[in-house]
């Protein structure tokens, strides 16, 4: 009888212990990279726009491998499907994609926004006849937006092809992204939240130059520079090093114009 008794205790006291390990939510808290914006008098400012610039790429060598441009009335039908990788990559403000269709077929031609893959914009949706073609991207969503920094994915797809690729927009002047829409805004208290997986330390990219002649690999570093916007006041850029397994935060002043 006393066996009885003093395990279904030992066995509560081991659930509350577990309990009170874990944080008020229940749940693991996610690394983060947090902040609060005030005013020079100290106020709260809500509704800023946050940006962020991703500084020192890391070169891992460049290799060249030339892609040849399509013209515009090609005179052989490709022999296969092809995604090819846009140029410039990174770019700013537009790039142009080349894809390659076998046959003729329903094509669908989408760019998303990373993480989440939220629909940024459908640039082709309709039946297309074999060929090469190539589509310019003005960095722009749906509305007509401009886009704010960051990695966006785009897939073709083409009767049974898909394929998919990243693309990178990085605006490095502070007048271009006031004029683009931030992923991140600050809440009526001035704070706001970046999860990591917005700021992928450590991703690998290709890299294009402009004439779509070179290709290489560049990785995203431990850098990057928060750019803050508001109407009625300065912007503000501060340069932060990452570490991705620890939250951080940071406190950041608005000057008013």
């Amino acid at each position: 009888m006393k066996y009885s008794v003093t395990i279904p205790i030992i066995l509560l006291l081991i659930f509350l212990f577990a309990a009170c390990d874990k944080n008020p939510s229940g749940s693991e808290e996610t690394p983060c990279l947090s902040g609060i914006v005030r005013d020079e008098d100290g106020r709260s400012l809500s509704g800023a726009g946050v940006h962020f610039i991703f500084v020192d790429w890391r070169n891992l060598g460049k290799n060249i491998d030339r892609i040849e441009i399509a013209e515009k009335e090609p005179v052989m039908v490709p022999m296969q499907y092809r995604l090819y990788q846009n140029y410039p990559n990174p770019f700013n403000p537009s790039t142009c994609i080349q894809f390659n269709l076998a046959e003729r077929s329903h094509v669908t031609f989408i760019v998303y926004q990373y993480p989440g893959y939220a629909p940024v914009d459908t640039l082709v949706s309709e039946v297309m006849a074999a060929g090469c073609y190539m589509i310019l991207w003005s960095g722009r969503n749906a509305q007509e937006q401009s886009v704010s920094n960051g990695f966006y994915p785009y897939r073709l797809t083409a009767g049974g092809f898909t394929d998919e690729k990243t693309m990178c927009i990085q605006m490095l002047d502070t007048e271009s992204l006031a004029g683009s829409k931030p992923k991140f805004c600050t809440d009526s208290q001035g704070r706001f939240e970046i999860p990591y997986d917005h700021i992928p330390v450590g991703k690998e990219i290709p890299w294009m130059s402009e004439t779509a002649d070179s290709l290489g690999t560049f990785v995203v570093s431990d850098s990057v520079t928060i750019v803050l916007t508001k109407s009625g006041y300065a912007s503000v850029e501060e340069k932060i090093k990452v570490n991705v397994h620890v939250s951080a935060r940071h406190s950041f002043i608005m000057p008013r114009e």
